[in-house]
């Protein structure tokens, strides 16, 4: 009966998912669209190569695309896996914040490497995929990693099992990894791209605490 019950307080009720995801898909659409529209532009800009040794050692592995990929699943995974409407919005002001300061950065500053030259596997045709999708720009800071920890902090507030945090946490490292593993990021992307990430979440506390009273949520503390 504990098991039970403790497996239901963990269930969204639907229309706590039907709310959420009424926010979570158009943010996640305006996001695509931004980043696109920003991309674009970037890249017909002159560019800075901030390569660095250490990148020029880390061997190209395409097997980690896939785990790559998952950044833009996470998003979705959270929206079901939180319980704390608060902690969902205040995880998408933070990307919003994360997200607007990067365009800046890309267009005042912006920073490109040479992209990896892929074989026949399916694995090498995913990251030629994304190369062909994703531009030439919006490198630094890595907004794949910003993001990545961004859910993770999230996610970590949560009153889980110590195995679940420790999940969350290898899975947002692996995510880092592989943004160097498969050469769409180099290492200065990724240092900036954690800072940048944690920032945003700091910040988002306080400006969320300015918005909440516009987004109805249920009644729990504000994730501190």
């Amino acid at each position: 009966a504990l098991f039970r019950s403790g497996r239901a307080r963990r269930m969204l009720h639907p229309a706590q998912l039907r709310h959420r995801l009424q926010f979570v898909l158009p943010a996640f659409g305006v996001w695509v669209t931004s980043y696109e529209l920003v991309a674009r532009y970037a890249s017909q800009l002159p560019a800075a190569d901030l390569t660095t040794a250490w990148d020029r050692e880390i061997p190209f592995r395409p097997q980690w695309i896939w785990i790559y990929m998952l950044t833009y699943v996470l998003p979705f995974v959270a929206t079901l896996v939180v319980q704390d409407d608060r902690r969902v919005y205040r995880a998408l002001v933070a990307v919003g914040l994360a997200s607007a300061s990067a365009y800046v950065m890309y267009i005042v500053f912006p920073v490109s490497s040479p992209r990896a030259l892929v074989g026949d596997s399916l694995s090498d045709q995913l990251v030629l995929l994304q190369q062909r999708l994703d531009y030439p720009a919006n490198q630094l800071p890595s907004l794949h990693v910003a993001n990545a920890w961004i859910l993770y902090w999230t996610v970590a507030g949560e009153r889980r099992e110590r195995w679940f945090h420790a999940l969350c946490a290898a899975l947002a490292l692996a995510i880092t990894l592989s943004t160097v593993f498969v050469k769409q990021h180099i290492v200065p992307d990724v240092l900036t791209g954690v800072v940048w990430g944690g920032t945003a979440y700091l910040a988002s506390g306080k400006v969320y605490a300015r918005l909440r009273t516009h987004v109805p949520v249920t009644q729990q503390p504000c994730p501190k």
